[in-house]
């Protein structure tokens, strides 16, 4: 919840990077495979096929390796893009919000300019928040890549990680420490605190409003999915209770269980029996089945003259 929507296809790929491994250590399997099952007697011949083959195995790791660490460094190089293009940008919003507060009265202006400083306070807040979730991705990746690969990457990539700018948040923790002084000169006569507690207050509402975003957003795409594959996938395999609806109802129909004179007993018999096993198995719709009671009820000619 703490990654910011918009922001998505700046942040580390680890989903990528975690199928690259899972391809990685496959192929590395199938070598070891291979390489066993070449450790046995073999004929001379056979040796030299499976020798070559071999090495083509082994080469094949080291292709993966290699893809894994450009999409890695390809991540880290977009990573920092974005942090110092988004930092500047932010950097440079702190000073034209500066410039306004000397120069804006009461009023409108005045509530406008509170509220351009909370979104301003909001977007540092998560430029901060980018930097720990990218790093703890990272981190998380090449510990993943050394459990499955038994390597020492982490250890080594730690040294490149803490170097790169989007490592280091100090500037913007300086540009939001610029924020609290100007907020509270401008709107709390220069009271640090209160000016921190009224910021850290709208930040807090406006992290609550994105949460239930998200989850409003999340729900209803499930709900659309699962709507989706009811209606796509649900028929194909629900033919057979279907099939098996028509025959029992049938079967009330013909054998005279209650009574051979009182044939509309056997209809309603049959069409309950129809119904509920539609309704059990959900081989229809749950209003495709609802309707059909009514339309049989008036084809089977069930109800009775008075």
């Amino acid at each position: 919840f703490n990654a910011v929507p918009e922001w998505r296809e700046f942040y580390v790929s680890y989903s990528a990077l975690k199928k690259i491994l899972k391809r990685l250590v496959a192929t590395r399997k199938e070598a070891n495979k291979q390489r066993s099952t070449a450790s046995g007697p073999q004929g001379f011949s056979e040796g030299i096929v499976l020798e070559q083959a071999l090495l083509r195995d082994d080469e094949e790791p080291a292709v993966e390796e290699d893809s894994f660490f450009c999409v890695l460094d390809s991540d880290i190089e977009r990573v920092n893009t974005f942090f110092l293009d988004k930092q500047a940008a932010l950097q440079n919003t702190t000073k034209t919000l500066e410039e306004l507060s000397n120069q804006s009265g009461g009023g409108q202006s005045h509530k406008t300019l509170r509220s351009l400083f909370h979104g301003l306070y909001s977007d540092l807040d998560e430029l901060r928040n980018f930097s720990m979730i990218n790093m703890t991705g990272f981190h998380k990746i090449l510990k993943k890549y050394d459990k499955m690969m038994g390597s020492d990457a982490r250890k080594q990539y730690a040294p490149t990680l803490q170097a790169q700018p989007f490592a280091s948040t100090a500037l913007t923790n300086s540009i939001i420490a610029d924020v609290e002084v100007i907020y509270a000169n401008k709107f709390e006569q220069g009271d640090k605190e209160k000016a921190f507690d009224e910021l850290t207050d709208a930040l807090r509402e406006y992290v609550v409003f994105k949460r239930n975003t998200v989850w409003q957003e999340l729900i209803a795409r499930e709900r659309k999915s699962h709507s989706i594959s009811a209606t796509t996938k649900g028929y194909a395999f629900k033919k057979w209770p279907l099939l098996a609806a028509i025959i029992l109802a049938g079967l009330m129909l013909v054998i005279p269980i209650m009574s051979e004179t009182n044939w509309e007993a056997h209809k309603c018999l049959g069409l309950l029996v129809f119904t509920s096993v539609l309704w059990a198995f959900e081989a229809l719709p749950l209003y495709a089945t609802a309707l059909s009671v009514p339309f049989l009820s008036v084809v089977m000619r069930i109800p009775l003259e008075s």
